[in-house]
C-alpha cells in the first residue's frame, strides 16, 4: 500500500514528560511523552473542544506543555486497525521494492493522520521525500505548508511506521519551519518513541509472532 522509507541518524536520547495510552485489539499500550510535550493540557483541550480528535484510543496528540492551543509543534501516534495484522519483518521487507519509487500513495494515508492532529479542515501542500527503513521503521520526510484554522504554517514532518503487536503504527513528529535538516535528525526521535510504545502493566496482547 505504501512504498517509500529509512536509515536512522543519532541524537541524545530524549527524556519522557508523561505516559499516553493508545488501545489496540482492547489492550492498552504505553506510549511515553518526550520531554516538554503533553497529552493533556490546554493546547489538548482546546482541540478536544473544536471537535479535531480522531477516536483517542487510536490517535494521540501531544503539544508542548505549556501551550495554549494547538499548533505545528507536535507528535502523533496513530495505529491503524483496519489493515491485516502482519509481523513488522514483513512489513519493513514488503517496503524494499518501492523505496526508490515517487512517494504518491502516501499522500493520502499522511493526510488522514493530519487530520487527527489538525483537524478535517486541515491541508498540507508541499513534498514527501521517501526515507529509507531500518530494522524498526519505514522513514517518509516532508516539507508542508499546513492551513490550519486560515492559518499559514511552514512546517517538516517525520514519519515513522512500524509493525506493534501485528498492527501498523505511525509515529510522525511534526515542525513549525523550513530546516528539513530537522526533518532528518527527527528520524531517531520517531524510532525512539516506537520502541517505547509497550503494554500497559498488566495488559496481555494478542500473541502474533514478533514484532
Amino acid at each position: 500500500m505504501i512504498g517509500a522509507l529509512l536509515a536512522a541518524s543519532i541524537v541524545a536520547a530524549p527524556a519522557w514528560a508523561q505516559d499516553a495510552r493508545l488501545e489496540m485489539d482492547g489492550v492498552d499500550y504505553v506510549v511515553p511523552a518526550p520531554a516538554g510535550y503533553c497529552a493533556a493540557g490546554k493546547a489538548i483541550d482546546t482541540y478536544r473542544a473544536q471537535g479535531q480528535q480522531a477516536p483517542l484510543s487510536r490517535a494521540i496528540v501531544m503539544f508542548p506543555c505549556d501551550a495554549d492551543r494547538p499548533s505545528a509543534d507536535a507528535y502523533l501516534i496513530s495505529a491503524d486497525l483496519d489493515r491485516d495484522r502482519t509481523t513488522r519483518r514483513a512489513y519493513l521487507a514488503s517496503l524494499r521494492p518501492s523505496m526508490a519509487d515517487p512517494v504518491t500513495s502516501i499522500r493520502e494515508v499522511l493526510d488522514t493522520h493530519m487530520h487527527h492532529a489538525f483537524g478535517e479542515q486541515a491541508t498540507a501542500d508541499g513534498s514527501l521525500f521517501p526515507g529509507d527503513r531500518d530494522d524498526v521503521c519505514g522513514y517518509i520526510l516532508g516539507m508542508e505548508e499546513l492551513s490550519i484554522a486560515d492559518e499559514q504554517i511552514e512546517a517538516v514532518m517525520t514519519a515513522c511506521s512500524t509493525v506493534i503487536a501485528g498492527r501498523l503504527v505511525y509515529v510522525i513528529r511534526y515542525r513549525q519551519g523550513s530546516d528539513f535538516d530537522a526533518a532528518v535528525t527527527a528520524k531517531s526521535e520517531t524510532r525512539r518513541i516506537a520502541l517505547s510504545i509497550v503494554p500497559a502493566s498488566g495488559a496481555t496482547p494478542t500473541p502474533r509472532g514478533p514484532h
